[in-house]
């Protein structure tokens, strides 16, 4: 299989966050083993939240894209999440994609922006992405997807040719 690579860059933003966010769990956690108060299973049940929280937010990071055959791979940390190309409608990059997005279930800074958003402008979507500002959306007819490559033109123009859509219609989302 001929596969193209894309990094999944960390944008400026999602590397302050995710420091920050570590540390206030790890401090959280330092807080409840040092405390006297709650009970050894409470504080044992309190740092398994923490220590989950972080573990689940660092297997679903975003590591890089793939595309090959007839498909998008998402790279994580232990697996590859497959997106179909099936029936694309359209590709385009989009810096403003994910403006005014409400976070409907997933991961909004730690490690990633991954899970179901919502906004105006796409309606319901899926994300795996690292940088808000080099967003591509892939638009099929019954779901959007919105990723970060690292180069998101070059991206753009392989997933045309590889789904054979029209190489130059107006870049911007039906």
């Amino acid at each position: 299989m001929n596969e193209r690579h894309f990094r999944a860059p960390w944008s400026p933003t999602l590397k302050v966050m995710s420091v920050v966010t570590s540390l206030i769990l790890a401090a959280v956690s330092l807080m409840i083993a040092l405390h006297s108060e709650p009970p050894a299973p409470v504080k044992a049940l309190l740092g398994g939240v923490v220590f989950l929280t972080l573990a689940v937010s660092a297997l679903f990071t975003v590591r890089g894209y793939a595309l090959g055959h007839d498909a998008l791979y998402v790279k994580r940390l232990l697996w590859w999440t497959r997106i179909g190309l099936a029936g694309l409608r359209s590709v385009v990059v989009d810096r403003d994609a994910c403006r005014r997005s409400i976070r409907l279930c997933g991961n909004g800074g730690l490690f990633a922006f991954a899970g179901w958003y919502r906004n105006r402008k796409l309606g319901k979507f899926r994300m795996c992405a690292t940088d808000l500002k080099r967003t591509v959306v892939l638009n099929f007819p019954d779901r959007t997807w919105v990723i970060s490559p690292e180069n998101p033109q070059e991206f753009v123009r392989q997933v045309k040719s590889m789904a054979r859509l029209p190489a130059n219609p107006p870049d911007r989302f039906p």
